[in-house]
């Protein structure tokens, strides 16, 4: 499982017990750190960004492995 800190990047462990896991995943640095937590999924379910309150990193992960270009820009996007 791969983390920055206790935010979740993504691993071959589910995210929670019954969970399904998010076999790729990537962390971007962030200027500002944020105020709150909060979880996004994509209308697909196939990807879920994440920030955590005072990280200075958020996090997008994908259901599906991703070759390195493809997380790196749908990451990103």
């Amino acid at each position: 499982m791969a983390k920055v800190g206790d935010l979740y990047i993504g691993g071959e462990e589910p995210l929670a017990q019954d969970l399904e896991s998010f076999p790729s995943g990537i962390a971007f640095p962030i200027d500002n750190k944020p105020e709150i937590d909060y979880v996004w999924n994509s209308e697909d379910s196939q990807w879920q960004v994440e920030i955590k309150k005072d990280h200075a990193y958020i996090v997008a992960r994908s259901r599906e492995p991703q070759q390195y270009e493809v997380l790196v820009t749908s990451g990103l996007e």
